[in-house]
C-alpha cells in the first residue's frame, strides 16, 4: 500500500522537497509553521494541492538555508518563493506581521511522512478567511479558499463561530437554523432564590353613567330624608336608615326612646 509520502512523492515528482524545506527552516532557529492549504490536510480529509506555504518570523537567514537546501529562491518585500529543480511543489514563505503568532500556538503533527509545526486549527481558519477575502488573489484561488472554509466547517462545525455570517452564502448553509421555539427569559440558577411576581394595582375603574345617576339620586333622597326626621321628629332615637343597593328603596325603622 503507497504511503502518503510516497503519494505526495508521486504528485510532485519529487522525494523530499517537503522533508528538505522543513530541515532548512528549522536550521534558521526562527519559529515557523505550516500553514494554507496543505495544513488544512491536517483537520480534514487530505486534498492534492502542490502549494506548500509556510509562515516564519524573521527572515533573517531563511533565503540562505534554503539555498543551501538546493532550492531556486525568489525573494520577495514579505515572502519567498521557492522550488527544488525537478518538483512541482511551490513553496512559499511568508514574513508577515499578521501572521507572526501562529508559529507560538502551532502543533507538532506528521503530514505526508514529514514531522513539522502546523498551525492550530482556529489559524488555519483566520488564515484561510484572510485569503479568501483578499480581492488581491485570482478569483480561482479565493475559490479554493473558500472551499478549504467549507471542509473545516463540515469536519468540525465549531469553526463556523470564527467565519462572519454574510460573507460566504455556501458556508452560512451549514449553521444551523435559530431556534424559534428558544424561551427569551433568561434561565434561573437552581441556587438563586425564587421572586414573587409584583401584585399588579388595579386602577378604579368610573362606574358606568345609569350607575352614577342611580347613585346621586339615592344621595338626595338620603339628605331629606335626614332633614325631614331632624325637623319632624327631633325627640327620635335612634333611625336606622339604609338603601337597599340596585332599587334606590329606603327602608326605615325607628326606636323609640
Amino acid at each position: 500500500m503507497m504511503s502518503e509520502a510516497e503519494f505526495l512523492a508521486g504528485i510532485t515528482g519529487s522525494p523530499n522537497d517537503l522533508a528538505l524545506t522543513v530541515r532548512a527552516l528549522q536550521s534558521t532557529g526562527q519559529p515557523f509553521c505550516l500553514i494554507g492549504g496543505l495544513a488544512v490536510n491536517q483537520y480534514v480529509e487530505p486534498m492534492v494541492t502542490l502549494d506548500a506555504d509556510f509562515v516564519i518570523a524573521a527572515r533573517s537567514g531563511t533565503a540562505a538555508a534554503l539555498h543551501a537546501a538546493g532550492f531556486v529562491v525568489e525573494e520577495f518585500p514579505h515572502s519567498l518563493n521557492a522550488t527544488l529543480p525537478g518538483s512541482r511543489l511551490r513553496i512559499q514563505i511568508t514574513i508577515n506581521d499578521r501572521y507572526g503568532s501562529f508559529p507560538s500556538r502551532a502543533i507538532t503533527a506528521t503530514l505526508f511522512g514529514v514531522e513539522m509545526p502546523i498551525a492550530c486549527l482556529a489559524d488555519v481558519v483566520q488564515g484561510k478567511l484572510w485569503a479568501a477575502t483578499d480581492p488581491a488573489r485570482r478569483m480561482t484561488k479565493r475559490r479554493k479558499d473558500e472551499l478549504d472554509l467549507i471542509r473545516l466547517a463540515e469536519t468540525h462545525p465549531q469553526v463556523l463561530d470564527l467565519i462572519p455570517s454574510g460573507i460566504f452564502p455556501s458556508v452560512d448553509e451549514l449553521r444551523p437554523p435559530p431556534n424559534r421555539h428558544a424561551d427569551p427569559r433568561p434561565t434561573r440558577h437552581p441556587n438563586s432564590p425564587r421572586r414573587r411576581p409584583a401584585a399588579k394595582v388595579r386602577e378604579p375603574q368610573p362606574l358606568p353613567g345609569p350607575l352614577r345617576r342611580s347613585q346621586a339620586k339615592d344621595a338626595a333622597r338620603k339628605q331629606w330624608f335626614n332633614a325631614f326626621i331632624t325637623k319632624c321628629h327631633p325627640q327620635a332615637a335612634p333611625i336606622h336608615r339604609w338603601l337597599v343597593a340596585g332599587t334606590g328603596d329606603f327602608r326605615r325603622s325607628f326606636e323609640m326612646a
